[in-house]
């Protein structure tokens, strides 16, 4: 895929290391790709003028979603913390 290509092109060409990320930090960019791409598909598809083509991108877009649910499911393992202190944000929003 290009636009993940393109990130991560991107992050190297900043100097950043893979080899010094832990496995969490290398999931935690993953996520991050993802929600760049989601993002890209959803205003592409609100350029498009034909049906079919912002159907998929539209598509592709929620398969992003479903890939960030796979990263954090693998964090969750990694990161004992991380579900808390989501739960702890989403229980703040709640209060508001």
């Amino acid at each position: 895929m290009k636009f993940k290509e393109f990130i991560l092109n991107e992050m190297l060409s900043n100097e950043m290391n893979l080899n010094d990320k832990t496995d969490d930090e290398i999931l935690r960019m993953a996520i991050v790709a993802e929600q760049d791409a989601i993002v890209l598909y959803q205003l592409m598809s609100r350029k498009v003028k034909n049906k079919k083509v912002k159907e998929v991108l539209l598509d592709v877009a929620r398969e992003e979603k479903v890939h960030i649910g796979e990263f954090k499911g693998l964090l969750e393992m990694l990161d004992k913390e991380d579900v808390p202190t989501e739960e702890e944000g989403k229980d703040e929003i709640e209060d508001m």
